[in-house]
């Protein structure tokens, strides 16, 4: 995942913020346990956001305890403990993170992609012996986009149902191993849309480097005016701003049906604010976005 999935700070009740940031510290914390620190860099607000839904939408809350942290030894907070339900969160964060790199050095992006796939090469096999379906579901999805990008397709939906789909299934999976209801097709649609926002987001945000080092960008293919990254978001933003926005829409609307009681003012800050708050910045944005401190 990437980080463009974060609540919104200036509509985020305190409690909420401790509650998404013990989740995120959870991740962390499990992901020491099970693989040591260096995949703990992995950690993100994109997967903090489906480890505080999962739980939430499954009804398992975890254990919080007052613990240190290892970039703050000296503060302690609440971290939500691990569960084999955090296990399989922080597993798919590793798959995720780990095709990531992958495509990226598929993509020919450089020798610092390289260093951080073989570093995190021994960590991605444990995470697929523990959660090999994600991985198959991963790897279909990202073969159907590079096929995808190969052919030069300049269509945003073409290219961003992989992305959907990929999110879906890896979640409908998780679901179905805790006993939860994985038919359920509000939370099919919730999740499509958010994979389709992910993939939009990470696009929008590539868009000057895509260009200057001529790769795959369904966005430049579409519109097919870049001179610099101001200008074409101006020349484009209609058509960008419904894409992106009847995706968010969607995903609201199948949010509003879901049952959800425990985390729900969290969830919802991120997914009424949060996601159009960083849609803006990346379109107000003259460079790619850094990561943000929640």
């Amino acid at each position: 995942m990437y980080g463009y999935i974060t609540p919104d700070k200036s509509n985020l009740l305190n409690k909420d913020f401790l509650l998404f940031r013990a989740f995120y510290c959870g991740i962390c914390k499990t992901t020491a346990k099970y693989l040591g620190n260096i995949p703990r860099l992995t950690t993100n607000y994109d997967i903090t956001f489906l480890n505080v839904f999962l739980h939430a939408y499954l009804n398992i809350m975890p254990e919080f305890k007052s613990q240190n942290c290892i970039l703050n030894p000296f503060k302690r907070k609440e971290i939500a403990q691990p569960n084999s339900l955090l296990k399989d969160v922080m597993d798919l964060n590793i798959l995720l993170s780990y095709h990531n790199l992958l495509d990226k050095v598929i993509d020919k992006d450089g020798l610092k992609y390289r260093s951080a796939l073989s570093m995190l090469k021994k960590h991605y096999k444990k995470s697929k012996t523990d959660l090999p379906e994600a991985d198959k579901i991963i790897k279909e999805e990202y073969e159907d986009l590079l096929y995808l990008e190969k052919q030069n397709s300049s269509s945003l939906d073409k290219t961003s149902d992989c992305f959907g789909k990929m999110l879906t299934r890896c979640v409908l999976h998780i679901i179905r191993k805790h006993n939860g209801d994985f038919t359920n097709i509000h939370l099919k649609s919730f999740f499509y849309n958010i994979g389709k926002y992910v993939y939009y987001m990470d696009a929008l945000d590539d868009l000057k480097d895509d260009f200057k080092h001529k790769k795959y960008n369904p966005f430049l293919l579409k519109f097919k005016n870049y001179s610099k990254r101001e200008q074409f978001l101006a020349d484009n933003k209609s058509d960008i701003e419904f894409a992106v926005n009847v995706t968010i829409n969607q995903a609201i609307e199948s949010f509003n049906r879901l049952f959800i009681k425990e985390g729900r003012d969290l969830l919802s800050n991120i997914v009424y604010y949060g996601l159009r708050r960083k849609f803006g910045l990346i379109m107000n944005s003259t460079k790619k976005q850094h990561k943000e401190k929640i």
